[in-house]
This record gives C-alpha cells, sequence and structure tokens, in this order.
C-alpha cells in the first residue's frame, strides 16, 4: 500500500496491485479536485498609493458591485452600514478637536475651524489603531474590497485584512508619513484588500495617534481575468489585457476590445465597413476587430454588425476580445 499526502486532510491511497489502472486515474482525479477545492481563494492587498480624492481609488466609480459605501465621516459619525469600529463611533470632532489639526482627504491646511457646525472631520484614536468589523448579517454578504485611507500619524503605518473566517490575508506597511500634523495630503495613503470570499475586518495602526479617512467597502466580482493589472470591475476590456486602457470614442469598452473597429482608430464609424469589405476580400487584412458577431471569421454577417454598432450604438458587437455584449 502507498500513501502520498496531496496537502492538508487530503491524501492518495492506492494498491497498484490490486487496483485497475482505471481506478488508480479515477482517484487521482478525484484526490487533484478535492486539492483545488481546498486552495484559498485569491486575496490581493492594496497601496499604499497617494490618495487625494474618491477618483483615486484603485475601486473607482464604485460600479460593478452588488452595493458599494464610502464613508467621509463629514456628519461627525460612522453611520453606513454593516460596520462598526474598535472606538465607536468617536470621530475627532467627537473627541474634541477642531480646526486644521484635522486632517481631511483632499483638505489642504485641514478643516475650518467650528467643529460640529463644520462638515469636516476624520476618525481618530489616540492609540494609533483602527479596528473596523464588517457584519454580513447587516450587508447581505461581506464585502469583497475594503479600503481605507491614512491621513495622519507618525511611523510605520501597517495594514492588515481577514478573511470571513478571520484568518490574515496579510499585511501591507508604509513609510509615507511627514511628520507634520497640520493638515498637509501630500503623505496620505490609500489601503486596502480584495478577497472573493469576503473581508471581515481591516486593521490599520502606527506609532503614535492614526487618522483616517474615506472608508470603503462593497461587493462583487473582483478578479483580474486577463493579468493586466486592471480589476475586472472596472476593466473596459476584461477579457483581454490592456493596461493602459485607452478608450478613445469614450463608450466605456476599451481601444484593444472594439470590436468591427477593423481599421483600429479606437471608433465604430463608416471606415470599418469600408475596412471589413476589404478584409473579407483580402483576408490577409483582418484584424482580431474585424469580427463583430463572435464566429471567428471575418465576412458579411461582420458588416451587419457594424452598421448596428455605428447607427445604434451600445457596444453590442462581440468577438474574442469581448465575447459578451455591452462595455
Amino acid at each position: 500500500m502507498r500513501e502520498r499526502d496531496f496537502g492538508p486532510g487530503t491524501r492518495l491511497v492506492h494498491d497498484a496491485a490490486t487496483l485497475p489502472r482505471c481506478a488508480c486515474l479515477k482517484q487521482l482525479a478525484a484526490a487533484v479536485l478535492l486539492v483545488i477545492a481546498a486552495l484559498p481563494a485569491r486575496a490581493d492587498l492594496l497601496g499604499p498609493s497617494p490618495y487625494t480624492s474618491p477618483s483615486d481609488s484603485p475601486f473607482w466609480p464604485f460600479s460593478g458591485f452588488v452595493y458599494f459605501h464610502l464613508e467621509d465621516f463629514d456628519d461627525h459619525v460612522l453611520n453606513t452600514p454593516g460596520v462598526t469600529t474598535n472606538l465607536g463611533s468617536a470621530t475627532a470632532v467627537q473627541q474634541g478637536y477642531s480646526g486644521s489639526i484635522i486632517d481631511q482627504v483632499g483638505l489642504m491646511g485641514g478643516c475650518p475651524g467650528g467643529g460640529a457646525a463644520v462638515p469636516c472631520d476624520t476618525l481618530f484614536n489616540a492609540s494609533g489603531s483602527v479596528t473596523f468589523f464588517f457584519d454580513a448579517g447587516v450587508l447581505g454578504q461581506l464585502p469583497t474590497a475594503v479600503g481605507i485611507v491614512w491621513t495622519d500619524g507618525a511611523g510605520t503605518i501597517t495594514f492588515e485584512a481577514f478573511d470571513q473566517n478571520g484568518a490574515s490575508l496579510g499585511t501591507v506597511t508604509g513609510d509615507h508619513a511627514d511628520a507634520s500634523y497640520s493638515g498637509t495630503i501630500d503623505d496620505d495613503r490609500f489601503y486596502g484588500a480584495t478577497h472573493p470570499g469576503g473581508i471581515s475586518k481591516i486593521i490599520i495602526s502606527n506609532g503614535g495617534g492614526i487618522e483616517v479617512d474615506d472608508l470603503q467597502y462593497g461587493a462583487g466580482s473582483v478578479g483580474d481575468s486577463d493579468a493586466d493589472g486592471v480589476l475586472d470591475f472596472r476593466d473596459n476590456c476584461p477579457y483581454y489585457a490592456n493596461p493602459d486602457q485607452r478608450d478613445t470614442d469614450g463608450d466605456g469598452r476599451g481601444d484593444a476590445c472594439e470590436c468591427t473597429d477593423q481599421n483600429g482608430d479606437g471608433r465604430n464609424t463608416v471606415a470599418d465597413l469600408v475596412a471589413i469589405n476589404s478584409a473579407i476580400f483580402n483576408p490577409a487584412l483582418a484584424t482580431p476587430l474585424c469580427d463583430g458577431n463572435n464566429d471567428g471569421k471575418c465576412n458579411v454577417n461582420d458588416i451587419i454588425a457594424a452598421n448596428v454598432e455605428i447607427f445604434s450604438p451600445g457596444n453590442s458587437s462581440t468577438c474574442a476580445r469581448q465575447p459578451i455584449p455591452g462595455p
């Protein structure tokens, strides 16, 4: 009897002398499937990256999610749904701070004076650590994308995210604090994580007091199918790598997967009808974007698809680089 270890909780045991070869192969295949099923879903840690407004978030424009929440604390409470913190809702203003000492995202010089009368605030903890807990019962499901913006503190900043079972997904560190406590913004940084299985909590900490702002979290697909460094939910060409995300005509579909754009100018125009016609009679001219109905060919049917795309815009054409309609 021989035994092979395929990882925790998975073993393949067989006796080559007594089991038919097909049975051995079946057991091997089953074991491999068990190993694959046991592999953890991939998690990605994000940042630290410069952040002066929500448009700097890797999740911007916050579309393609089942839900997405952004908490800026400007009403002086933490009241977006499904999240709590080890600080309760103790914002900087609630703790008695006011004016430029409050280092809000994107506001050079900090908040104006006026305390609670001014819609400007952050979350602050003198002990240097903030933990956010996410509640699947309230949200319907745990967020798969979470981020927080560090705005002030000292020393090395450490960010850690945890999966749906409370296991650490890893840590990210940064050394960008500028030693100023008067509303500077050049050192503000985004930290975040994505995890298909869900994120149950995050912790961000540094030496001394810490200020954070723009807590953001949402649930949705967070993969990068084409491995171009742009997450699927914000990729304008998710099935074909286009790290530059160029979209010449601004229709939400990247130039690299603009089906029926046979002349390659990033637009669907009458010029493409001419170019497709030329490619039909001279196949050597055909490009991967000649196809408009995803049949892998460049023919008269693609002229029809191009006509629809030109005169009834809606990203209805399909091809190998964009196999489904839509941006």
